[in-house]
């Protein structure tokens, strides 16, 4: 179901682990605290140097310990990338929503299936996924990502509105140099429980690019966001596997936590001002 339109809510900025894998766990959300995030985007993927999908399938508690050994934060949102199929990624959904449950991570983030996948079987799958999560209390999103059926927000939209209890995490990067690029996406906004942020060309190659360098609107898509009383973080989602040798992945993270912060402190002001 869309958000209603609504008055505007705080907003957490948050930082993903996909910034920073070349270290483990514990020493990354080390750096993400002394980056002064308070809030935590948790990557799980098969072969993830933080935590795979075979630990959580296997060995969740042992997971969950691991993470008392960092500093205190809390968690925005699990984010799973996973190739297992069928039973098995039910499996893993499963498991990874009760991992959602136990860290009081709210958001669960899954990929749609490939762009030539055929909608119905699309709107099947998810829903019982959807069904999978919700027994943990975890709400189910999927990204839009380039080569998936989220990559065109109509189809985006319509997963939404087939989907009972399905929402999306906006990445806009994926409309700006992706197939969608140089058209509107604002039908999406209603459906919106997350994102994953950085700076983004118009050219593929340019999924991210330096802070300042790209086209992302910021301001724009908060405002957008606070049109629906968006109550989600705003994350940053710069990862260290898409950089070149020119980019600090820590300094453009910090750059792009500053800046949202502006934006964050111009719309307080803007909206203390018209009280």
């Amino acid at each position: 179901m869309p958000q209603k339109m609504g008055a505007c809510r705080t907003m957490d900025i948050a930082c993903s682990t996909l910034c920073f894998t070349n270290d483990p766990l514990v020493p990354t959300l080390r750096l993400i605290a002394e980056l002064e995030f308070s809030k935590v985007d948790l990557a799980v993927t098969d072969d993830s140097p933080h935590v795979t999908t075979e630990s959580l399938v296997t060995n969740q508690s042992g997971v969950i310990n691991e993470l008392k050994l960092g500093p205190t934060l809390g968690f925005s949102a699990v984010t799973l990338r996973t190739a297992r199929k069928g039973d098995a990624l039910e499996e893993c959904v499963d498991a990874t929503a009760h991992f959602c449950k136990q860290i009081a991570a709210p958001i669960l983030v899954l990929d749609a299936s490939p762009a030539d996948t055929h909608f119905d079987d699309e709107v099947s799958r998810l829903k019982h996924l959807v069904r999978i999560a919700r027994t943990h209390g975890a709400i189910t999103t999927v990204s839009t990502r380039i080569g998936t059926l989220t990559q065109n927000p109509a189809v985006a939209v319509a997963l939404c509105e087939q989907v009972d209890g399905l929402a999306l995490t906006l990445d806009p990067s994926h409309y700006v140099c992706g197939p969608h690029q140089n058209k509107g996406y604002d039908e999406v906004f209603a459906y919106v429980q997350h994102t994953h942020l950085r700076d983004t060309g118009r050219r593929m190659d340019q999924l991210q690019v330096k802070v300042g360098r790209g086209e992302i609107e910021y301001g724009k898509i908060i405002s957008s966001l606070c049109l629906f009383g968006y109550n989600g973080a705003l994350t940053v989602a710069m990862e260290d596997k898409l950089s070149g040798d020119d980019f600090d992945v820590m300094l453009e993270t910090r750059k792009l936590r500053l800046l949202l912060e502006s934006y964050i402190v111009q719309r307080d002001t803007a909206l203390f001002r018209a009280a």
